[in-house]
């Protein structure tokens, strides 16, 4: 079979060469460039290369297909095709042309005339070749893989190129030529050929070629067919393996060109590259410019080879599925019969792909863990303590195609930054069940209280927007029991909204900000579920009591995840009245965490925290009546948690205890301006992490310890006033200053609330 190989093109002394479009039948333009006056010389390194150049030069600006296929990306990384075999199937090199100095590998061969004549007779198998590797030596313009080395494979038959056919290739010289790459080592062929089907011998050479790892690229064709020529369309035989790719071209605008043969029944072995009007230099240095699919096939052949010199491992299967499932969706969505695969896009496939995994130590040696939820997103209790542990430490990850990454683990390390739970003081519509029952002694009491808050009507949600229409289209019900019988009092009640506090149910009460973030404000306190106590009355001076709460939310960190995480709490509480209006109390309790710490999500792939903890906690309480209708009451926590191993192994793990504490200290007054008006003073501090360390594990590194304590200390001070409406109902407001957030030095804010409720 006679392949041909040919472009159309005007020399600049204005000698007219004819020949056939490359990788077709028909013609397209390859006009000369308005190219200046050129010196060639030899390359020459720089005496003191820089470990990454400024690889943005004038000369990479000039090789105008670059940009297209965001080749900067890949040279940013190192990536040049040093040390890679590349191989081109055509008429020859210009072997004299500084293009090409020094890096013609002394395999080149003439598989189809002289074997050590491998000068290029007609100019096509040149610019290719500066498509594909043309150097980066300062002059004219480069080729995608500029430091490769060229495996130049002569096919042409002599004499065979003319004005009107271009040259003719033979499939049994083509065949040798894949041969003679395959025995040099070549990691990728070009064959900006096109024409009739490979023949039997040709389909073999491929065949034994793909066997041993070996990608082949070859021009779509240029008569703008609806799929590529008969001659491409060996990528979709059984003996390529899957390892054949076909280049169409797309113009400036990355829209495919008019002449390009599209995709079509081909589409899953088809990308595009850039293939018109490229700037290319040819025979003697001139510079043109050319199109054709003969000159987006180098383009991908260069991309493969930069790759390779970035991931030499990379087996061939691989390199084509991270060429084709990086490369920049074109035309209609995912694989489609215009664009196949679509642009090629270096800056992307250098890119990290798929699930992240990296090696984490364990009792028995290290395991793969996955990086892709990595997050260790703490409690607020923490601060800023884990990202500044983890600040500079860098580990290697492998991405789908086990290549190595070395990783900055700072940024996978953030504070869970609790919202004020705002939908605990946004009542929409509530119905309100109530009922009490008593003996006339007083022996027996007791209160049920059922509240059921709707959606606004339609026409005042419409009114909200953004978070606020959201927690105005809530659905809430919460409910609350008391018995009391003679000296013992129990209580219970629920309420599965998050971040709404247990209250009494009325249709107005004073509020604090503070409380709508129960877990992060005090330990041992559930923000949802279902609580129970009972108390009992040893004399007239002293209770007892015993508390328990249950909570239970989903995990939220994978749509798909149906992990439930808990919150148990029990306390032990004992109550000690005088008679001066003073109660003091002292609890024992415990926290049972399964899923989270402190209230947050920390097992998260590689940087796994805990998968729970067990925290024991002292409180102590002191309350004291100033007058009939105002207290103050101060209450303080310290609690020592044990933080539970997480599931799989992780980078990081805590030592040893961790110290906790909370306090608040509140002033509430009944009436202290009109009738059934209230005000709150409050200071506070949420759950801080007090004392504890923990170890970073990197393999390969020796083990460090960092300190859990955070850098600031977060304190709350918290107005609210509560007045009557008239006819309406209650107006309250609320005025919050957060000092050091989070627990992070430096970081403030301030939040208020205004709220109208009324009962109508």
């Amino acid at each position: 079979m006679d392949t041909k190989s040919a472009y159309l093109g005007m020399i600049a002394s204005s000698t007219l060469l004819v020949l056939s479009a490359c990788g077709g039948n028909s013609g397209s333009g390859v006009v000369a460039a308005p190219a200046p006056n050129l010196t060639i010389t030899p390359a020459t390194e720089p005496e003191t290369p820089a470990p990454l150049p400024n690889f943005n030069t004038a000369e990479y600006r000039r090789s105008n297909g670059l940009d297209n296929i965001n080749a900067l990306g890949a040279y940013n990384q190192g990536g040049t095709g040093e040390g890679v075999i590349l191989a081109i199937i055509d008429s020859g090199i210009d072997v004299n042309n500084a293009e090409f100095s020094g890096r013609i590998h002394p395999n080149s061969t003439n598989t189809a005339g002289t074997a050590s004549d491998i000068q290029d007779p007609d100019g096509h198998g040149t610019f290719v070749a500066s498509v594909a590797a043309g150097d980066n030596n300062g002059i004219g313009t480069h080729g995608v893989a500029f430091d490769a080395d060229i495996l130049a494979l002569r096919t042409d038959r002599e004499g065979s190129c003319d004005s009107d056919d271009g040259c003719s290739h033979f499939d049994s010289d083509i065949a040798q030529a894949v041969d003679v790459a395959r025995d040099t080592g070549a990691k990728v062929i070009n064959m900006s050929l096109g024409g009739g089907g490979a023949s039997f011998a040709l389909r073999n050479a491929i065949d034994r070629a793909s066997e041993d790892d070996i990608i082949t690229v070859i021009s779509a064709g240029n008569d703008g067919d609806a799929n590529p020529d008969s001659f491409a369309l060996v990528a979709q035989t059984q003996s390529a393996n899957g390892r054949v790719l076909i280049a169409g071209y797309v113009d400036d605008d990355n829209v495919i060109s008019d002449n390009s043969n599209r995709a079509g029944s081909a589409a899953d072995v088809f990308v595009v590259a850039p293939g018109e009007g490229i700037r290319a230099t040819g025979l003697d240095g001139d510079e043109f410019l050319v199109s054709g699919s003969s000159f987006s096939a180098p383009h991908v052949t260069g991309a493969i080879a930069v790759l390779y010199d970035l991931f030499p491992n990379l087996t061939a299967d691989q390199m084509i599925e991270l060429i084709t499932s990086t490369a920049t969706d074109l035309g209609a969505p995912g694989i489609d019969e215009i664009y196949g695969h679509g642009l090629i896009n270096l800056e992307e496939a250098v890119q990290p792909q798929g699930t992240m995994q990296t090696a984490a130590p364990t009792a028995a040696g290290s395991v793969s863990m996955t990086m892709l939820d990595t997050n260790v997103q703490t409690s607020s209790a923490f601060g800023d303590a884990i990202p500044a542990g983890l600040n500079g430490a860098r580990t290697v990850a492998l991405d789908r195609f086990q290549r190595p990454y070395e990783v900055d683990l700072a940024p996978f390390a953030s504070v869970q930054q609790r919202q004020l739970g705002l939908g605990a003081l946004l009542d929409t519509r509530a119905e309100i069940a109530h009922s009490q029952v008593g003996d006339a002694d007083g022996v027996l009491f007791a209160q049920v209280s059922m509240q059921h808050s709707q959606p606004l009507a339609p026409h005042l949600l419409e009114q909200f927007s953004g978070a606020f229409a959201d927690l105005a289209d809530q659905r809430r019900v919460t409910g609350r029991m008391t018995v009391l019988l003679g000296d013992i009092a129990l209580k219970s009640a629920f309420n599965a909204a998050p971040d709404q506090p247990l209250e009494p149910l009325r249709q107005a009460r004073l509020i604090s900000l503070r409380d709508t973030d129960s877990v992060s404000y005090g330990i041992g306190r559930a923000p949802s579920g279902s609580a129970f106590s009972v108390v009992y009355q040893l004399s007239d001076a002293v209770d007892i009591g015993l508390d328990t709460n249950y909570a239970a939310q989903r995990d939220t960190r994978l749509q798909a995840s149906n992990d439930v995480l808990t919150s148990a709490q029990s306390a032990l509480s004992l109550t000690y009245h005088t008679v001066q209006g003073t109660s003091v109390s002292m609890a024992l309790g415990a926290v049972v965490e399964d899923g989270q710490v402190f209230g947050a999500q920390a097992d998260n792939g590689a940087l796994s925290l805990a998968q729970g903890t067990r925290t024991l906690y002292a409180q102590s309480a002191v309350r004291h009546w100033l007058t009939d209708d105002t207290y103050v009451r101060a209450v303080g926590a310290y609690g020592s948690a044990q933080l539970e191993a997480p599931d799989a192994a992780s980078l990081i793990g805590a030592s040893g205890p961790i110290g906790i504490s909370s306090w608040s200290i509140d002033l509430r007054s009944n009436q202290p301006f009109t009738a059934n008006d209230a005000v709150l003073l409050s200071v506070s501090q949420p759950q801080r992490v007090e004392t504890g360390s923990a170890a970073l594990n990197i393999p390969g590194q020796s083990t460090t310890w960092f300190s859990l304590n955070p850098t600031g200390r977060q304190i709350d001070t918290e107005v609210a006033y509560q007045i009557p409406l008239a006819g309406l109902g209650a107006l309250s407001a609320n005025a919050l200053m957060r000092r050091d957030l989070g627990h992070i030095a430096g970081n403030h804010d301030m939040a208020g609330f205004i709220q109208l409720s009324s009962q109508f």
